[in-house]
């Protein structure tokens, strides 16, 4: 835990960098109270990442001076917004009423409380700032942060790290931005800390605060459900916990956490304003889409299916209310009609776009099991549990949940969203291939996102079942005949809520399944003493990069088979590599130096591209390559030193750093 104190400054300046301009444009807009605070990292994310776009294009060097110009001027078109809007405002309660003074106090201290239990077990997982992802997608991600210090260019239309000859490629680049931002601000070139303080803010901060937005539209101005909601938000495996582990998919975790500020903003647009008064809103919901889509577009596939019971709903209530006032079969009908004709031409139109098809053909895992071990691990919140456990206390709250939001009428669409989103993760679990690739492509068919999605309605649910197990022991201590002063207040409801959520933050987390769960994030993160195929890196080949960082110059690129790890190199020295991704497409001059530097001796064409390409050193770690690739492809880099191609200049174990001395003094 102390090895986090010298860099926490890092995780403050993530919070500010994602509350800080989120807050005066969510101010200027109308956006009040919890929904203003906990909408703040929504709304600043789609800042950077708009400013970042718009920066790539005018060519302007990505900077924090960029987004801060940004965030006046969405400020100015805030208020516009809002003057339009018949100056909206979202609700909030009185600050001279002592329900005000409750929510604060109740808020921030479950928030601060939660929050710090939450990241005091992550950093522990975790092992250190400095300790990088052992997993799939790190180097890519990582590697991606780099691309953008170097160039200066951080929009979403300018990703190239894969495609470095093209002019532009799109992947959302939220995620990298706002790394890259810390990076700049705190004067280091440590991607890996800055990576690790983010995920820390995302999931311990973000996310709560984002899952208190939806909580102040479906619960209101309710100190214990609020406080409950914050508690909920980390009772279950499935978020954050998985994706701060799994991939890592940094993207996915940002989306996700960021997600119930946005279903809560469309849920106000919905229910708390009317005529010119929705545009204010309607404005913040298409900014949190936009954020979304840069962040990862699949969290907009999740709302998209989640916004059917909701908008329903909704529907339902419209046309009701348009028979019993005035009798009208059209007010009545319409409405509905036109509902699914929406849904029909948007999944449609959906299914149109190229990047759509491309997820949908990108399903290749198989069904991991039958649909009623799949119905299972949803109802019972096992869902991608490490060891397969489940959670049978949160499960409970959630179907109790469930029951009670039947009666409730602002609250009926909450079940029906919930089983759209566990029918997803079954159908992911285990239908054929081509009905999981048109239902959930957009995740990749990937079972690990859509389990992740589980508690963005599963937490509401729980809150609800949970305040109605606390309510009603309360009431029945109250109703027990000869019950004194003090037993009331030790079974009052407040008194009973503290109790539950120090159940869930303290007691819960001690138990075998969370501790499998915080494991599993552990051993993503382990630097083995010896290479091994399930981590890129071991000790000796950290010590080598070392070596990079020291010998080889600023400019110099460096080769090496991704699959050993070498892939990290960029991300670790600042150093770039020709392969920064491990299943990068190699063309061209890559293609060459992948497939036959160890013939440069004999083969003028080899050294033209070595030349062309800048490369310098190759650096060879020799162990066992990750998941147990063979790196066929990358044949090109084996034996340059007995081809007379390469020079040793430093070792560490069977790790090896070379130098290419057959191409000196060749022109490209």
């Amino acid at each position: 835990m102390l090895e986090w104190l010298p860099t926490a400054w890092i995780g403050i300046l993530a919070v500010l960098l994602l509350w800080v301009p989120g807050l005066a444009v969510g101010y200027a807009g109308g956006l009040r109270g919890l929904v203003a605070w906990g909408s703040a990292p929504l709304v600043s994310s789609a800042l950077i990442g708009g400013a970042a776009i718009v920066a790539g294009f005018a060519g302007v060097p990505w900077s924090v001076l960029v987004v801060a110009a940004a965030t006046v001027l969405a400020a100015a078109v805030a208020w516009g917004v809002r003057a339009l809007g018949g100056g909206w405002r979202s609700p909030r309660v009185d600050r001279s009423s002592p329900v005000w003074r409750r929510v604060l106090v109740t808020v921030a201290v479950s928030v601060v409380v939660a929050g710090v239990l939450q990241a005091r077990r992550l950093m522990a997982a975790i092992g250190g700032p400095d300790h990088v992802s052992q997993t799939f997608d790190a180097p890519y991600h990582l590697n991606s942060v780099r691309l953008i210090l170097d160039s200066g260019d951080a929009s979403s239309l300018h990703m190239t790290l894969t495609t470095p000859d093209a002019t532009t490629s799109f992947y959302p680049a939220l995620w990298h931005d706002v790394v890259s931002l810390l990076v700049q601000l705190s004067g280091s070139s440590d991607v890996v800390v800055a990576a690790n303080w983010t995920t820390l803010v995302v999931a311990c901060l973000v996310w709560p605060a984002s899952m208190l937005v939806l909580a102040r539209g479906l619960f209101g101005p309710r100190p214990v459900m609020l406080g409950l909601t914050v508690a909920v938000s980390f009772a279950m495996t499935q978020f954050p916990n998985q994706l701060s582990g799994f991939g890592i998919l940094y993207p996915n975790l940002l989306a996700y956490a960021m997600l119930p500020a946005l279903l809560g903003l469309a849920w106000l647009t919905l229910w708390r304003a009317r005529g010119r008064g929705r545009l204010v809103p309607l404005a913040f919901v298409g900014v949190g889409a936009a954020a979304m889509a840069l962040a990862q577009p699949n969290g907009l596939f999740t709302l998209g299916y989640v916004a059917v019971p909701l908008l329903g709903h909704w529907v339902a209530h419209v046309s009701v209310r348009a028979w019993r006032l005035r009798r009208s079969v059209v007010g009545a009908v319409v409405p509905g009609v036109a509902l699914v004709v929406l849904c029909v031409v948007a999944y449609w139109a959906a299914g149109q776009v190229s990047l759509v098809e491309e997820f949908r053909t990108q399903v290749s895992w198989p069904a991991r099991a039958t649909t009623g071990d799949a119905v299972n691990d949803a109802l019972t919140l096992a869902a991608m549990h490490p060891s397969g456990s489940s959670n049978m206390l949160v499960a409970g709250l959630v179907l109790l949940g469930v029951l009670v939001s039947v009666f409730v009428a602002r609250w009926r669409w909450l079940p029906i969203a919930y089983v759209v989103l566990a029918w997803l993760f079954v159908v992911a679990s285990s239908a054929d291939g081509a009905t999981r690739a048109l239902l959930t492509g957009y995740w990749y068919g990937d079972v690990q996102r859509l389990a992740s999605q589980l508690p963005l309605l599963a937490v509401p649910l729980a809150t609800i079942g949970l305040t109605v197990v606390v309510a009603g022991v309360a009431s029945l201590v109250r109703g027990t005949p000869g019950t004194g002063r003090a037993a009331r207040a030790v079974f009052s409801v407040p008194a009973l809520a503290v109790l539950a959520a120090l159940v869930l933050l303290v007691v819960l987390p001690r138990t075998a399944l969370f501790k499998d769960s915080y494991d599993y994030v552990a051993r993503r993160y382990v630097v083995s003493p010896e290479s091994t195929t399930s981590t890129l890196l071991d000790e000796s080949e950290m010590r080598i990069l070392d070596e990079v960082d020291r010998i080889v110059p600023e400019d110099a690129v460096v080769a090496g088979q991704p699959w050993d790890g070498s892939v990290l190199v960029w991300a670790l020295t600042d150093r770039e590599t020709l392969y920064p991704h491990l299943r990068m497409p190699l063309e061209g001059d890559r293609a060459v130096v992948a497939e036959r530097l160890n013939q440069a001796g004999e083969d003028p064409e080899v050294c033209a591209a070595v030349t062309r390409l800048g490369l310098e050193y190759v650096l060879d770690l020799g162990g066992e390559n990750f998941w147990g690739d063979d790196g066929a492809r990358f044949a090109g880099l084996d034996g340059l030193v007995a081809a007379g191609v390469a020079e040793e200049v430093a070792r560490v174990d069977d790790s090896r750093l070379l130098r290419v001395t057959a191409c000196e003094g060749t022109e490209g």
